[in-house]
Parts: C-alpha cells; sequence; structure tokens
C-alpha cells in the first residue's frame, strides 16, 4: 500500500477524533458493559462481594439451575410472540397511511406517535385498570351478557404482558416500517397493479421485500426491549409472569446477588449480539431480494386479480382498522384522564362524581414538588448536554465519509436497541467498582446517554434534505464557512434543532428504565409514580398520569407543528 493511500485513509479516519459524542457514548455504555462482565465472575456473600475470579455463576445459571434458562427462553418466547403480533399490525398500519391516506398521512402519523410518549408507567397502570377483575372489559362483557363471572386470565399472567408491551411497542414497530414504505417508489406498486398482479401478490412479492429493511428495525425493537422488559412483568405479569428482566432487576435490589445478575445480563447481551450478527446476514439479502423484483415483473401475468383481491379493495377495511388501532392505543389514556376526575378513594368505572380533589391532593404533596423539580432540572440538563454532543456528530455523519461510517452510526445509535436494564445495570456495576453513590448527576448523564440517538436520528433526517446549493451560493458571494454557518446554515435547520430539543426533553421527562435503578434516594416524577404504584397506591397516581399525559401530548405537538414543514425520514439511509 502506498503512503498516499495510508494518509488518505487516516485522513478519513480523523472526522471521528472530532465526534465527542461517539466517545460519550463510548464511556458511559460500553466501560459500564466491561465492569459488568467482571462483576459476572465475582460472586456475593450477603452484603459481601467476594472479588475472586471464577466461572461459578455461570455454571450455575447454564448447568445446575434450569431456572434461569427456562426464564431466557420463556421471556424470548414472549419477546417473539410480542413481535409476531405487532409487526403485523405495524405493516397494515404502515400500508394504509401510505397508499390509502396519503393526504392525511402527516396528521395520522402525529397521532399515532404522540401516544408514544405518554408515560410508560402510566399506560401500564391504564392497563391494569382495564384487564383487572373489575376493569372495563369483564364490566363491558357482564354488560352484554357474554360471561357471568369475571375473566381472571386477562390480567396477571402472560396474556396482560403481551397486550401491554404490544401497545407500547407499537409504534415504534409502525414507525421504521412506515419510513421504508416512504421510500418505496409508488410508480413501481402501480405498475405492477396495471400488469393484473393482485393486492396480496403485490403485497408479497414488492412491497414487504422493499419495506425488510424497516420490517427488520421493527422486529429488533419489538424484540429485545420486550424480552428484557422488567417493569411491565412486574406490574400486570403476576406470579406467573415472571421474566428474566425482572430476575435482573431483583438480583441487584437489597437482598440480590448483583454478580449473578450481572452473569445473567452478559448471557443476555451476548445472545442480543448474536441476533444482531444474524439480522447483519439477512441485511446483506436485501440487495438480492430487489433484484428479484424485476424477475417477478417479467412473470407477473401469473399473478392475475383474483375475486379475494376484489372483496377486499371494496369493503372500507382501513377505515375499521385505523380506527381500531386509535382506540388501542388512546383508549389506556382516556381512562386514565377519565379516573382521574372520580372522587371515589379507589378507582371505579364509570366515575361516581365529578372532583378536582386528587389534583388539590396532588399539589400538597412535597414529594411530589422535589420529584417535579428534580424531572425539570435532569430534561434541562439532557436537553443541552445532548445538543452539544450531537450537534457535530449530526453534520460530520452527513457530511463526511470515512471507514466504518455506518458501524459509528449504530454505535451512536446503540442506546436504542439495548435493553433498558442491562443499561442501568451495567451503571450500577460500574459505580460499585469506581465507588460512586447514586444521585441526579448520575440520572443526568445517563439521560444524555438515552437522548441522544433522538437527537441524531432528527438532525440527520434534515440535513439529508438540506439544499447545499445555498451554502455554495453564500460562499461564492465571499462568506467564510463560520458566516455561513451562522447566517444560512443554522436558521435553516433551527426549527429541527428546537424540535428535536423539544422531544429530547419530553423524553427525559418520562424516562424511568435506567433511572429507576441509577436515581439512588432522589425521585423523578415516573420513579414517584412507581413508589405509588407499588407501595400504596392512591387516585392522586391519576391525577399525576393525566398531568404527565397532557404534558407531553402538548410537548410533542409543539415539537411537530415547529418541524411541519420540514421534510423528514429518520430512518433514511
Amino acid at each position: 500500500m502506498s503512503i498516499l493511500k495510508i494518509n488518505n485513509k487516516l485522513s478519513s479516519i480523523i472526522p471521528l477524533i472530532s465526534i465527542p459524542q461517539f466517545f460519550y457514548i463510548f464511556f458511559l455504555l460500553f466501560i459500564p458493559f466491561s465492569g459488568l462482565i467482571i462483576y459476572s465472575f465475582w460472586t456475593s456473600d450477603f452484603f459481601d462481594i467476594d472479588r475472586t475470579f471464577t466461572l461459578f455463576n455461570y455454571y450455575f445459571i447454564l448447568l445446575e439451575e434450569h431456572l434461569y434458562l427456562f426464564l431466557i427462553f420463556k421471556s424470548f418466547f414472549i419477546g417473539l410472540l410480542v413481535a409476531f403480533v405487532a409487526i403485523p399490525i405495524a405493516f397494515i398500519l404502515a400500508y394504509i397511511l401510505t397508499f390509502k391516506f396519503q393526504r392525511f398521512s402527516n396528521l395520522l402519523l402525529g397521532i399515532i406517535m404522540v401516544s408514544t410518549l405518554s408515560s410508560y408507567l402510566i399506560r401500564i397502570y391504564a392497563w391494569k385498570i382495564i384487564l383487572g377483575e373489575q376493569g372495563i372489559i369483564n364490566k363491558f362483557l357482564l354488560f352484554l351478557g357474554l360471561i357471568n363471572e369475571p375473566l381472571t386470565f386477562l390480567l396477571y399472567g402472560n396474556f396482560s404482558i403481551i397486550i401491554t408491551l404490544v401497545h407500547i411497542l407499537l409504534p415504534f414497530a409502525f414507525l421504521p416500517i412506515y419510513s421504508s414504505m416512504q421510500n418505496i417508489d409508488k410508480q413501481v406498486v402501480e405498475a405492477s397493479r396495471d400488469l393484473g398482479v393482485s393486492l396480496i401478490m403485490t403485497i408479497f412479492k414488492i412491497i414487504i421485500p422493499l419495506s425488510l429493511p424497516g420490517i427488520v428495525a421493527a422486529f429488533l425493537f419489538c424484540f429485545i426491549l420486550s424480552s428484557a422488559d422488567y417493569v411491565t412483568p412486574q406490574l400486570v405479569g403476576g406470579a406467573d409472569g415472571v421474566m428474566i428482566g425482572r430476575v435482573i432487576y431483583d438480583q441487584f435490589g437489597h437482598i440480590g446477588d448483583p454478580p449473578l445478575g450481572s452473569s445473567i445480563a452478559v448471557i443476555l447481551l451476548v445472545l442480543f449480539s448474536f441476533l444482531f450478527f444474524l439480522i447483519f446476514i439477512v441485511s446483506k439479502l436485501y440487495k438480492i431480494t430487489k433484484n428479484k423484483i424485476r424477475f417477478f415483473f417479467s412473470y407477473s401475468k401469473i399473478y392475475k386479480n383474483n375475486n379475494f383481491s376484489l372483496f377486499l379493495s371494496k369493503i372500507p377495511f382501513g377505515n375499521i382498522f385505523l380506527f381500531l388501532i386509535l382506540v388501542f392505543l388512546y383508549m389506556p389514556l382516556f381512562v386514565i384522564i377519565i379516573l382521574s376526575f372520580n372522587s371515589a378513594k379507589f378507582g371505579s368505572f364509570p366515575i361516581e362524581e365529578f372532583s378536582m380533589h386528587w389534583y388539590f391532593e396532588l399539589f400538597k404533596d412535597g414529594v411530589f414538588h422535589e420529584s417535579l423539580i428534580a424531572s425539570l432540572s435532569v430534561g434541562l440538563i439532557a436537553v443541552f448536554g445532548t445538543f452539544i454532543l450531537s450537534m457535530p456528530t449530526s453534520f460530520i455523519f452527513v457530511r463526511k465519509e470515512f471507514f466504518f461510517k455506518k458501524i459509528f452510526l449504530l454505535i451512536s445509535l446503540a442506546p436504542l436497541f439495548i435493553p433498558g436494564i442491562i443499561i442501568g445495570v451495567s451503571w450500577i456495576a460500574g459505580m460499585g467498582i469506581l465507588n460512586l453513590r447514586p444521585g441526579l448527576y448520575i440520572v443526568s448523564a445517563a439521560h444524555i446517554l438515552f437522548c441522544i440517538p433522538f437527537f441524531i436520528l432528527i438532525m440527520r433526517s434534515r440535513l439529508m434534505n438540506f439544499d447545499l446549493a445555498i451554502e455554495e451560493a453564500a460562499r461564492d458571494l465571499g462568506s467564510n464557512p463560520i458566516r455561513v454557518l451562522r447566517t444560512v446554515t443554522f436558521p435553516i435547520i433551527l426549527p429541527s434543532i428546537i424540535g428535536g430539543s423539544i422531544l429530547v426533553f419530553a423524553v427525559s421527562l418520562d424516562e424511568f428504565i435506567i433511572t429507576n435503578l441509577v436515581i439512588g434516594a432522589h425521585s423523578t416524577l415516573p420513579t414517584y409514580i412507581w413508589g405509588m404504584m407499588r407501595y400504596g397506591l392512591t387516585p392522586t397516581a391519576n391525577s399525576l398520569s393525566s398531568l404527565m399525559i397532557i404534558i407531553s401530548v402538548f410537548l410533542v405537538i409543539i415539537s411537530s407543528l415547529i418541524m411541519k414543514n420540514q421534510k423528514t425520514n429518520i430512518f433514511a439511509k
């Protein structure tokens, strides 16, 4: 290799040095993973940690105590069920918005995604109210006379876990699939129909293959996040709904075994990494899939329109399906809001009497005030830190070419794909090794880590659609690069910066999984709700939940309005 080629390669690597966000993620994500691995080779004797190197924990999990392997496979099975339920629904929803409701697609997209930023804990709590023996579903079925006594299997079991996780993860499955469909050339689909190809064959032979990247991303979201979740099993799973994430969480509790929990987390991390490898192999086949579409068109006369396709095209399937999905997404939120105005001390539906009593009780609570201040402080720090770290990275990822660019982009987005329980316990292990105490400063650092991918996706998408001719014209007129950035580029991308910052604040306000593990004696609004749900639930939880729903929805609407005139596709290549 010539010296010139070596210099070219070195120059292509130089931009990596200027990515502060990359190093932030590396030190606060991958280095704690190292601490977690080190922890896994230790043993625990009640409150004392024996730091002698040993493989006992792995031997105990893999060869001696089969309960842990059973729970791992059970969790993976539930993760697969969640994915197999959520992805077809998300695909149909994406198809409807892309090809049936193009005129209102942006509005419907906003309505669907707004539901995701209402509190994670609140939605789980709402499903407890809906699925309980005295819940809405049982009361409705009893009213219709379809059952004689309440159904007991709806809550505290695998069924309630799957339903709740599908509700939580459905929008996250929908978004990448919808983004992939937006990149499909509509003329290809129209050509297929003009050639007489049935609707079903068009979907299976054209739309699904071209949407494969989005489907793969949706599968990763649903499977990984659901199989490692610990909050949902703990709140709605009951004794029969224990999953491996809850076991890891319990091991890091006051009477747990952190080294054993670390070993379980490491095993999960290895299995998820292997899954990523398999997905990488599948993604390589995507180019082959694209070429097959031409072959399909060559023999398209085989797949003529049939009576079933004609039947589907005549019924208002899209309208009905969209309505049912919106009911599924928003019913838990409406239930919480309605119950917040119930005068009764115990939640009952319908409400006994309209009252603002529990809102007044909430604002009298000093712990609520402290939690509110903590959440607002951490949220503002997260916005500032995310902006400082992510803006240079966004420009570099879009405007610079260097080796392993996609790999470093994947690392930047890693916090989205790694389960919060694994990130949280790795931080606990890292703090234990470094003798760091939990607190709000740790929470703030964790929120920045978690929020970086959201900001990166928004800014990267905006910069990819930026017309560079505007900057070139400004430089031709004699402006230096700094002035071009200050007077031309920055004002144009400012709406995306503001919208992304608002979104980051909303995400930080709702973050619970990692926060609960590293916050220590302090409290944020989500951990405050968690405490009420676990230790003496009162109707004030409904009031606080309603306030957080309203705040989250308001922030997302403002963010969407700010960015409405800017074309974005956060899952663009």
